[in-house]
């Protein structure tokens, strides 16, 4: 079966040959009944509910509207086998830590079976998605929806980690970045890794361009002194959902969570967003009355996110707002990164690591004496990157605003 794509305005038969996708429609259908033993004549429908990212997804629905999904990867989705597993893997353990996540029927991780491909199935979770509703909530139903968001990152970080026991291992990574393109062909590292340094830096040991691998051995001399000590408050592992967007979060008909009193001394330490709108905003033409009400919602959903994570989840808080921790994940992010040209990303972070050197975190007693940064650059040189950074920065914000106005992504 070749099922139909959306348009892509351009480079469209590129995008379609990447995730043009051929299997047996008979051999799903079989599949999918044999998952929750009902025979194939209770099947009403097998039909595409969307184009995902990495992922086409179908639905089938029976004759009583129990209802399947059914992801099947696209052509260019790798790692498909670990990719596939650690999806199955990590739904699995987290119905198991109580967390309301869809159900795994079934799946094959390689695509040596009746149906020709890889596929996941699910258990169809009712509810529609938060994306749908939430631009015309107000402000207090939208207060509720954010409650049970940090709920709900309240449970996941709270998990006790490690607890796969003899059943699930952590790695060989399943992120698209460690296996794009030529990546997949290269004999490293991927994993499963035991200590917080292995992490950082068994993956960047070998990779071209020359300039790129001066800036990843810059990178390695760094990771020895960023691992943070195991009695640190953030160094304990946790789960996070890698994309933790409205569209990605489903609600059903029923509140369960009253609206907060944000009166408390500890919400007090924050600055409240500034929500007036201007004197002259009646006289404003439709699109800028937009701009300012999107710009508000936005500083209130901020507001509000920082209050309850702060108050259920300090520690998270901490590490959000502590530059050298975030500025860690960002060193990891652009070392790990597919190299198509950009090398500036890389040296920047490094730079902004020397500005803050030794990058003490929150409670760092144990970097109490200085250690020298293993990186130099002179003065001219660090000037001139973070100059480069800044006009790239500016022409990467044009680009976003040109594509925004034409309706198109990078993809087309």
């Amino acid at each position: 079966m070749c099922l139909t794509l959306p348009v892509a305005r351009f480079n469209e038969e590129l995008r379609r040959t990447e995730r043009r996708l051929r299997f047996d429609v008979d051999a799903l259908a079989n599949a999918i009944c044999l998952s929750v033993n009902r025979p194939l004549t209770d099947l009403a429908a097998i039909a595409k509910l969307t184009e995902g990212g990495f992922n086409r997804v179908l639905q089938a629905i029976f004759n009583d509207d129990y209802t399947i999904i059914a992801r099947l990867p696209y052509r260019i989705t790798v790692p498909k086998h670990y990719a596939v597993a650690s999806e199955a893997a990590t739904l699995d353990f987290l119905r198991s830590q109580g967390i309301a996540v869809p159900k795994v029927l079934g799946y094959s991780s390689v695509k040596t079976n009746p149906i020709s491909v890889e596929y996941l199935l699910l258990e169809k979770l009712d509810g529609t998605p938060l994306g749908d509703q939430w631009f015309t909530m107000d402000t207090t139903t939208r207060v509720r929806m954010m409650r049970q968001i940090v709920d709900l990152e309240e449970k996941l970080l709270n998990i006790p980690l490690p607890a796969s026991g003899n059943q699930i291992v952590v790695g060989p990574t399943a992120q698209f970045e460690w296996w794009y393109r030529e990546r997949a062909l290269l004999n490293v590292d991927r994993g499963p890794c035991v200590l917080q340094q292995n992490v950082k830096s068994s993956f960047f040991k070998k990779i071209s361009p020359p300039e790129h691998i001066r800036h990843l051995s810059n990178y390695l001399k760094l990771t020895p002194h960023l691992d943070i000590p195991p009695s640190h408050r953030f160094s304990r592992p946790v789960l996070r959902h890698p994309d933790f967007s409205p569209n990605n979060i489903l609600v059903n008909s029923s509140g369960k969570i009253h609206f907060q009193n944000w009166g408390d001394p500890l919400s007090e330490t924050l600055a409240k967003p500034e929500v007036k709108l201007p004197d002259n905003f009646q006289a404003l033409g439709r699109e800028e009355q937009r701009t300012i009400q999107e710009t508000m919602r936005r500083r209130i959903v901020h507001f509000y996110y920082a209050a309850l994570t702060m108050r259920h989840l300090p520690d998270h808080f901490d590490a959000l707002r502590n530059e050298n921790a975030m500025l860690r994940a960002k060193l990891f992010e652009r070392a790990g990164a597919p190299w198509e040209g950009d090398s500036l990303s890389l040296k920047y972070a490094i730079t902004q690591a020397r500005r803050n050197w030794p990058m003490t975190l929150p409670g760092d007693k144990d970097k109490a004496e200085h250690i020298e940064c293993p990186v130099t650059y002179s003065e001219e040189e660090t000037r001139q990157c973070v100059d480069e950074h800044s006009r790239e920065v500016e022409k990467i914000q044009e680009l976003d605003e040109m594509r925004e106005l034409i309706g198109t992504d990078a993809l087309g």
